[in-house]
């Protein structure tokens, strides 16, 4: 493990910091790791040290952050998914001024600290599949830098006015998140720089008409839900520089012909949704460059 982590520094990346086998408590872990880097400054190698710009604990049971984190301020990239954190834990890393990248999904956080807001460089945060609760995404706010935001399986989410603060955002993930209309409005006419959309799994069946001017969205995912064929035309209509459309489980038994508008379309999930065989081959000859999904049960 020590000759891993010593490559990893040289090469100014540390990853898979994985814990060993369940004889090595999450202390001895800590230690081991904080002992790395002691020992890098014992042999008054201090570059070295600030060569560490990415560090992946992600599924290591870990249930807290040391202080000794704030030793790590050249670290970009921080993975801590598959843990057990909670918000207070989070405290320690908010020191990291250069971290541009963070995952945190499937820990157990229920807040957010409002020192997060000192991560003033940080571009990307996964946050997806936490218990979050109350008005968290108020310190999320105050990052005006985020440009990707994965909220997926959070819920019930809604916007609060200082999110429209996100102007350079351009990926945003809230799939299964109980969205309203409401809420889905205000991400519209908030964030007119989105070129990627997921609104998966929140039970749609029709979509605010402030989804035209989302402009610039090349990718949107509305699997799952109980889309009506006006919502589908007014996609069809509006977001013409669309990619990539996900329309699988919507129980649609046909596609309207305004789909022939989107000419950028290269990739069309239809999965799941009760087509004849007569009106898949319909759309095929509506969209032969588009490479279309048909998955059946």
């Amino acid at each position: 493990m020590r000759k891993n982590l010593n490559n990893g520094i040289q090469d100014k990346q540390i990853s898979m910091l994985r814990r060993r086998a369940s004889s090595e408590t999450e202390i001895d872990f800590w230690q081991r790791i904080i002992a790395e880097i002691s020992n890098i400054e014992q042999i008054n190698d201090a570059r070295k040290v600030k060569t560490m710009i990415s560090l992946d604990l992600g599924d290591c049971d870990l249930t807290e952050i040391p202080t000794e984190f704030g030793q790590l301020q050249a670290i970009t990239s921080l993975g801590l998914y598959l843990n057990d954190l909670n918000g207070e834990n989070l405290v320690n890393i908010c020191s990291l001024k250069n971290l541009r990248k963070l995952g945190l999904a499937n820990n157990n956080i229920t807040f957010l600290p409002d020192e997060i807001k000192r991560l003033i460089k940080l571009r990307c945060l996964d946050i997806s599949n936490n218990p979050l609760q109350g008005n968290f995404l108020e310190p999320i706010s105050k990052l005006k830098k985020l440009t990707e935001l994965d909220l997926i399986d959070i819920s019930p989410i809604t916007m609060p006015p200082s999110m429209k603060q996100l102007t350079r955002l351009q990926k945003l993930l809230i799939a299964g998140c109980k969205l309203n209309q409401e809420t889905i409005n205000n991400v519209c006419n908030w964030f007119g720089n989105l070129t990627e959309l997921n609104l998966c799994a929140n039970d749609l069946t029709t979509l605010p008409p402030s989804i035209t001017q989302l402009k610039k969205l090349r990718k949107l995912e509305v699997s799952e839900n109980r889309l009506c064929q006006e919502a589908i035309i007014l996609i069809c209509e509006s977001l013409t520089n669309l990619r990539e459309l996900g329309l699988s489980r919507n129980n649609l038994d046909k596609v309207p012909e305004e789909i022939t508008k989107l000419k950028n379309l290269t990739w069309l999930d239809l999965s799941f949704n009760p087509l004849s065989g007569e009106d898949k081959e319909k759309i095929r000859n509506m969209l032969p460059k588009t490479e279309i999904l048909f998955w059946e049960r």
